[in-house]
């Protein structure tokens, strides 16, 4: 059984990690062409309304479909999964209406807390992106499903495409002004969720709409209860968790602030995002096939070895040339902002290794765990912001928040380990490989950052270090063949 279960993930497995790959490569990369351009046409307070602005509409997209979205993968039959598409798509048109509602009567209010008043002209899109936001991540998981990985990956680019350009452009032939920055957000994720909705349901939509049951419909809605009671509340804990740097800086000190964080949040997830959404996205369906065939264990432990291989590295040389990196990619006045990459970086690789796999409380119908979780996060990033932001001082927060991360973030790999049933030791062997190869270049990067070197000089060596560390390394395992055919379901 074992032997047909790893024939039948070697069929598919390269080609949906190569659409996710490839897909996330290209959005990265509009991005990163995009970011150094954005920097130098908006200020860092116009980048902080954006930041409060998405954060606001982050959360949307969590409950627009009451996490239901979530059971689409599960079902076994084709008519199951298409009674919970239905369900999730008229959820959002019900939670689009609440939306409405709830901007009317408190939205003003809820900006004035958050200094963004600036933001008051924009309040009538919030109902607009909970509808497309939601529908294109209702119809994400829905091509999970069906490994139609390259589909969602198209989309993600139209996002990026659109919005960089947008962005950019208007802001090169106008004032650069927030409204910019919102509109291009806006036409990002109409584009991308009418080129995916058109794309998915160009044949099937037909043989989806007759499988609708509204019996079988109300009979998955009890089966999957634990989704709204548990995920979604998981869900906006996370969430919020997240946005409480964005919202909570601009609180006690200001939106400039919130936008240096942000800028460096951004870039610090950006590479990080490269593997780790590649991963997360191919461990969800196959974790559930691990589970009902038992090998869950080597999933979870050699999905863990790649992910400590490929960012604890980079992360670290962040750790020492951070602020010179963004002095020379954004100008003088975002050098703060590589400050504070350097105190999140450590934190930031705990959340990473941890994140991509930690659908596994999914699989395991295990939102409990998720949701207490999620509310020992939320509380603990939300008492070390506070402290921060009592102390007047936006680094002492940062740093409080990233100390915060690391010690749950560990906590939760541990758990992954422990309920797959995994070996959680083994996680220290793989840190200890990459802090080993990383000793040499750290000790020489912290030599001549102390007799303080030219930062192009540091900058040019930490590059060359990195790059021999990923060459050695894709040299020498081969990844991407071993991470299909081997590695990622054997010992």
């Amino acid at each position: 059984m074992f032997t047909q279960f790893l024939e039948k993930i070697k069929k598919s497995i390269f080609k949906d990690i190569f659409s996710i790959l490839t897909g996330t490569v290209l959005a990265q990369l509009i991005n990163v062409i995009a970011i150094p351009i954005i920097t130098r046409l908006y200020t860092p307070e116009q980048t902080g309304s954006l930041a409060i602005f998405i954060s606001i509409t982050g959360v949307l997209t969590i409950v627009s479909s009451l996490r239901y979205e979530l059971a689409i993968i599960l079902p076994d039959t084709f008519e199951e999964a298409s009674n919970i598409l239905v369900l999730c798509f008229l959820l959002v048109i019900f939670t689009t209406f609440l939306v409405w509602i709830l901007t009317i009567s408190v939205g003003n209010t809820f900006l004035k807390l958050l200094n963004a008043s600036n933001l008051f002209t924009y309040l009538w899109v919030l109902p607009l992106l909970n509808f497309f936001t939601g529908i294109f991540q209702v119809i994400s998981y829905w091509n999970t499903r069906f490994h139609k990985f390259g589909d969602v990956s198209i989309g993600r680019v139209t996002y990026s495409g659109i919005t960089s350009s947008f962005q950019v452009g208007l802001g090169l032939i106008n004032p650069p002004t927030i409204g910019i920055l919102i509109h291009g957000v806006i036409w990002g994720n109409i584009a991308s969720t009418l080129v995916l909705f058109t794309k998915t349901f160009w044949t099937d939509l037909q043989k989806i709409l007759s499988a609708i049951d509204i019996e079988l419909m109300k009979s998955l809605i009890y089966r999957y209860r634990k989704f709204p009671l548990y995920s979604t509340g998981s869900g906006i804990l996370n969430y919020f968790s997240w946005q409480l740097p964005t919202l909570m800086l601009a609180a006690y000190f200001s939106p400039s602030v919130s936008g240096l964080y942000d800028l460096g949040n951004k870039i610090l997830r950006m590479p990080m995002n490269l593997i780790g959404v590649t991963i997360s996205q191919a461990f969800l369906p196959r974790a559930a096939e691990a589970q009902k065939e038992g090998h869950l264990s080597k999933l979870v432990e050699n999905s863990l070895d790649y992910l400590v291989l490929f960012t604890l590295f980079p992360l670290l040389v962040l750790t020492i040339t951070g602020s010179d990196l963004f002095f020379l990619l954004f100008g003088k006045e975002w050098a703060e902002a590589g400050v504070y990459t350097q105190i999140l970086s450590i934190w930031m690789f705990f959340w990473f290794i941890s994140s991509p796999i930690s659908n596994i409380f999914l699989v395991l119908q295990k939102q409990e765990f998720s949701l207490k979780l999620d509310i020992v996060i939320f509380i603990s990033r939300f008492i070390s912001l506070l402290i921060g932001g009592i102390s007047q001082n936006p680094r002492i927060a940062i740093l409080l928040f990233a100390l915060s991360g690391i010690i749950v973030y560990g906590f939760l790999c541990v758990m992954i380990m422990n309920i797959s049933g995994a070996n959680w030791k083994k996680l220290s062997q793989y840190i200890g490989k990459s802090l080993g190869a990383f000793i040499p270049l750290g000790c020489l990067l912290s030599f001549l950052t102390y007799l303080d070197f030219s930062r192009e000089i540091i900058l040019l060596i930490a590059f060359l270090g990195t790059s021999l560390y990923y060459s050695i390394i894709i040299w020498k395992r081969k990844w991407i063949l071993k991470m299909m055919d081997k590695k990622l379901y054997q010992s």
